[in-house]
């Protein structure tokens, strides 16, 4: 059936194994980026069935007997035996589930944001100022509208690097004079801390650190954070110009937050 072939060339083997190992390692998704372990091992096994072929097609070549059927079934053993060998591995991956790549990409991304001010105001006054939160308008960069729903929860409308976004927000930790936490639970991700620091009688320190989470490419880049760190830096300067300008603060509410159940306070 099969008739001797001088001008067959040991290449074509070698080649024709390579192409069958590499479309058996595609065909179960060894090549993905996030399985190096797997494709390592795949790469060794095309590593050693082509040396396999190279030492047959030798050994032919020294008995001047190299024919076309030979070729033909140490193409077969290279290409079912790699076949063989990354179904093993796509099981193991099957059985072990999802890798930690992929977990890591599931993760949300949270950027940290953080801009410390000093108010030349006493302590008390500048905290009270703060928890006057509908008045944040007046004087923060980018936000809208804020709306008291409780006395733990909030509900934001607000431009973020150009787009405006809504989200409710809720208190959850609030200690008079000393700081106030927050976390979203509805629309755009995000969560922070103010801090008040008494520097005199008469200055109040006042760090503000927020965790922002972009919700798609765009917001990733460099420059889009940017833009973001610079807002968050004019907001905070806004309320410090705002209070410095006030002869006293516009409200108070002196009452404690704990594990996002308010307590009323006596003032």
């Amino acid at each position: 059936m099969f008739r001797k072939s001088s001008s067959f060339d040991s290449r074509y083997l070698l080649i024709s194994g390579a192409v069958a190992a590499v479309i058996s390692a595609a065909a179960i998704g060894l090549l993905d980026s996030g399985y190096r372990s797997q494709r390592a091992r795949a790469r060794k096994a095309i590593g050693h069935y082509a040396g396999v072929a190279r030492r047959t097609v030798r050994k032919q070549r020294l008995q001047r007997r190299l024919r076309e059927p030979d070729a033909i079934a140490a193409v077969v053993v290279a290409g079912v035996g790699l076949a063989a060998a990354c179904a093993r591995l796509y099981l193991k991956r099957e059985h072990a589930g999802p890798s930690s790549t992929d977990e890591v990409r599931r993760r949300p991304r949270f950027e940290t944001l953080e801009k410390v001010v000093e108010v030349d105001r006493p302590l008390r006054t500048v905290y009270d100022q703060w928890t006057q939160f509908e008045e944040f308008p007046r004087f923060m960069a980018g936000v809208k509208e804020v709306r008291q729903l409780d006395d733990a929860h909030l509900l934001w409308r607000a431009e973020v690097l150009g787009r405006e976004k809504e989200w409710e927000a809720e208190i959850t930790e609030q200690e008079p004079d000393t700081r106030i936490s927050w976390k979203s639970v509805a629309g755009a991700r995000n969560a922070g801390t103010v801090r008040f620091e008494p520097l005199g009688a008469d200055r109040t320190r006042v760090r503000l650190t927020m965790a922002y989470e972009p919700e798609d490419t765009a917001e990733n880049i460099g420059d889009a954070l940017g833009a973001l760190r610079l807002q968050v830096a004019r907001s905070v300067q806004g309320f410090k110009d705002f209070i410095e300008g006030q002869k006293t603060e516009t409200g108070a509410w002196r009452g404690t937050v704990s594990n996002s159940t308010p307590q009323p306070g006596s003032g």
